[in-house]
């Protein structure tokens, strides 16, 4: 895709930057939101997302005679999980499998490093789509895993191996003690990869319902949510339990209307030497694409790990998560690192709006197929009412 944006794109990308900007203009972060609206501004990937996207929904809801707004979708889609996480957790078992494969297979930091992962801790683990990949195709790998019970509202882990131990614990209430206690059932090693994977589940659907709704007048309602606060969690305990040169995978949800993946990309730019950011194939543009976007990291910058875990810590305490101090962190972010942050949202977008094109050209070719067949038969079915033979 070229990444020169024409007049007419560039029109189209500044009305829509600019109809969010005033959202910003007296937050903390509204330095950096200027600063993504320029890298957007230089590229024709950003536009080029909006426009598939658009024509991708408008097509797919036609075609199927859906006439309800996408806050409704995300209402029907949530409640399709609280009322039957089970067949969800199916569901995820085998898309989260082929995601996990993609990132072992295509991944340009995992495809080198897979075979020195022995031993792995798994986040919000279940149903094991993440796991399962993992003890199949590293032969020596264990996993330790940590998920919310369904009696609490999580969903079932439906992968079981011997190499695989699971415990149903809350990971908000989850610490590093229990776990190096629990760890040595398995090993004394330290973790070579840990897996960061939560708030998918009814709890994320609800908040990102009420999400959408409070953005219209609060860009940062997002890092004061139950999925910010995972987040920060799972950050927490990996740099508790990461091993030096080990590898983190965190899911992060990048939308182009908020800043929180832009927020993550950069706190986790600032603690890894390498990070890159991984869109799996297996992955479809519907209503879950842009969660299913992980930060897969690298050397691990040890020295900065006790700085970044007080920082991080603070964002816990429920007066300072509300008053956000945390975002004063962007003030000393230097320039490069929020650059290269930039870079990666532009070409994650750029890769987006590629699987919405083609998504869009496969389901046009689709409905004129279906078109045609339809045609045909009509007029098989008038001939041979008529007695005469179809041309």
């Amino acid at each position: 895709m070229s990444d020169k944006l024409q007049p007419t794109q560039y029109s189209a990308a500044k009305s829509f930057l600019d109809s969010a900007e005033n959202l910003y203009v007296n937050t903390k972060i509204y330095s950096l939101f200027t600063q993504r609206k320029h890298a957007f501004l230089q590229s024709s990937h950003f536009n080029s997302f909006l426009d598939y996207r658009k024509r991708y929904w408008a097509l797919h809801d036609t075609s199927k005679g859906i006439n309800y707004s996408p806050s409704e979708r995300r209402l029907n889609v949530g409640k399709a999980v609280s009322e039957n996480n089970t067949r969800m957790a199916n569901s995820f078992l085998k898309g989260c499998g082929y995601m996990m494969t993609d990132m072992l297979n295509d991944s340009r930091i995992l495809s080198k490093q897979k075979r020195k992962i022995k031993l792995v801790l798994s986040l919000c683990a279940a149903p094991g789509g993440f796991c399962q990949p993992l003890v199949e195709q590293i032969l020596d790998c264990r996993i330790l895993a940590y998920s919310l019970s369904p009696e609490s509202g999580g969903i079932p882990m439906l992968f079981e191996h011997e190499r695989v131990k699971l415990f149903y614990e809350d990971v908000m209430k989850l610490s590093s003690d229990q776990i190096e206690t629990q760890k040595k059932l398995l090993t004394d090693d330290a973790f070579d990869l840990i897996l960061m994977d939560g708030a998918w589940a009814s709890i994320l659907q609800k908040d990102e319902q009420k999400q959408e709704e409070e953005f219209q007048y609060d860009p940062l309602y997002p890092f004061t949510t139950k999925e910010f606060s995972l987040k920060v969690k799972e950050l927490i305990l990996m740099i508790e339990n990461l091993k030096e040169n080990g590898i983190a995978i965190i899911r992060l949800n990048i939308k182009f209307k908020s800043l929180f993946g832009t927020v993550f990309l950069i706190i986790l730019n600032s603690m890894f030497a390498d990070v890159e950011l991984f869109r799996p194939k297996g992955n479809s543009p519907t209503f879950w694409s842009q969660q299913f976007t992980y930060a897969i990291c690298h050397n691990f910058k040890s020295d900065e790990s006790e700085k970044n875990k007080k920082m991080l810590s603070r964002c816990l305490e429920s007066s300072l998560a509300q008053e956000l101090s945390f975002l004063h962190l962007f003030e000393e972010a230097s320039e490069s690192l929020v650059k290269k942050c930039l870079e990666q949202e532009k070409s994650y977008f750029g890769d987006l709006a590629e699987t919405y094109k083609q998504k869009y050209e496969e389901l046009l070719k689709s409905i004129e197929l279906s078109y045609s067949r339809n045609v045909h038969e009509n007029r098989k079915s008038r001939s041979e009412h008529s007695g005469s033979k179809p041309r």
